[in-house]
């Protein structure tokens, strides 16, 4: 399936882009369904402290709790914004 008008809209007001460039559907590109096979799953670490005011051991929690769900079936990536953040992920 095609789906350029999802990203049409966004490139179209991308002050990086131009109309001419092609669209990621038209490289052949596409969002897969997230029950279709895949061979991971990649997740951010929550890293915006104003996202969750005070709850940072909670969300936390809550991603570990995800991440040990996902992992019983598949691979999980974690993105994370420095090494430390890696470190205390691991």
């Amino acid at each position: 399936m095609n789906y350029p008008y999802i990203y049409q809209s966004m490139t179209h007001h991308s002050p990086l882009s131009t109309l001419h460039s092609p669209t990621p559907a038209q490289l052949g590109f596409r969002m897969p369904a997230e029950w279709e096979p895949h061979a991971a799953t990649w997740l951010a670490w929550p890293h915006n402290r104003d996202t969750w005011p005070g709850m940072d051991s909670a969300i936390a929690a809550v991603y570990v709790q995800l991440i040990t769900a996902l992992h019983q079936d598949e691979r999980v990536h974690i993105c994370v914004n420095d090494p430390g953040t890696a470190g205390r992920v691991r």
